[in-house]
């Protein structure tokens, strides 16, 4: 066992890598535990390691329960338990912390006594079946397939996410939280500065993804365009690609917006769809050493031109 202190500050170094702890962005704890939700339930699989010590620890819960012959069980059956049943032991308190600890972790297996839902016998108890019993169960999302796209840039994906979940710090949010002096946004002025309005109705959004939609050969919808390409009947390479290409536009919309905020720039479309191309270029050289079909292929050497 590692003392929570020290668990603590592995949680919130992972916490910076994400958002850069210089801003004093703090993530509350009902967000950050939502990030170690298995991705088709919601989000992505990034357990903090808290929650991530039990999964493993709970190992030893086990072998006390099973292999009463193991050295360690019989010695801390010896110094500790004294023969007393593990179902029903109570450490004393002056007992050690990590045995302690180990103790209150019973509580959280309950089944293990009450079912023997691990065998006696290989394989018994693994990580992976200790994560299932003891993790909240969530429903599955409809978004999770074509949000987290493996052929995308990480970095926008990551950003992608965080539209979904509407969770980006827009005009409208800091407007309610009195950081703003209005909610207007920050691109054209018109409307408010929300997630549906910045990334589908906004004219600059929409000026990008018409010149994209020329680009990759496909006629893009304004909204629910990541669902739509998913559920159109093409071959997962080209949905795939499609996927990772608008989700560079978005990134690259975010990137505009903060430009406006911090500087009072505004990069032009045309110049923000040839930097979307110059980059996506990149991507297709990798894509094209994957296997597919001649068809797929001329299809991304096609885009990449």
């Amino acid at each position: 066992m590692i003392p929570k202190g020290v668990l603590r500050r592995i949680d919130t170094l992972c916490r910076n890598y994400l958002w850069d702890s210089s801003l004093n962005f703090e993530v509350s704890s009902g967000q950050w535990e939502k990030l170690s939700v298995p991705k088709a339930k919601e989000d992505w699989v990034l357990e903090t390691v808290i929650i991530g010590m039990h999964f493993f620890v709970g190992k030893l819960v086990w072998w006390i329960h099973s292999k009463p012959g193991a050295l360690w069980v019989r010695w801390v059956n010896h110094i500790y338990m004294k023969g007393t049943p593990w179902a029903s032991y109570s450490p004393k308190p002056d007992v050690a912390w990590s045995w302690r600890s180990i103790c209150k972790l019973k509580a959280k297996f309950p089944l293990v006594f009450s079912t023997g839902i691990w065998s006696t016998t290989p394989p018994g108890y693994s990580v992976s079946s200790g994560y299932e019993l003891i993790r909240t169960h969530y429903p599955r999302v409809p978004w999770s397939k074509y949000t987290w796209n493996v052929w995308s840039v990480p970095k926008h994906t990551f950003i992608n996410w965080l539209i979904v979940r509407e969770a980006l710090r827009l005009k409208d949010k800091l407007f309610l939280l009195g950081i703003s002096q209005d909610a207007l946004c920050l691109v054209c002025g018109l409307a408010d500065e929300t997630h549906l309005h910045l990334f589908y109705q906004c004219h600059f959004i929409r000026r990008i993804m018409g010149m994209l939609s020329a680009k990759l050969h496909v006629i893009l919808p304004l909204t629910g365009t990541l669902a739509w390409v998913h559920s159109k009947p093409w071959s997962q390479i080209k949905k795939k690609v499609t996927i990772a290409w608008i989700q560079a536009a978005y990134y690259m919309v975010w990137i505009q917006r903060n430009k406006v905020f911090v500087d009072g720039t505004l990069a032009h479309p045309n110049r923000v769809v040839h930097d979307i191309v110059s980059m996506m270029k990149i991507r297709c050289t990798f894509w094209l050493q994957n296997v597919m079909s001649t068809r797929d292929k001329e299809w991304i050497v096609m885009i990449s031109s």
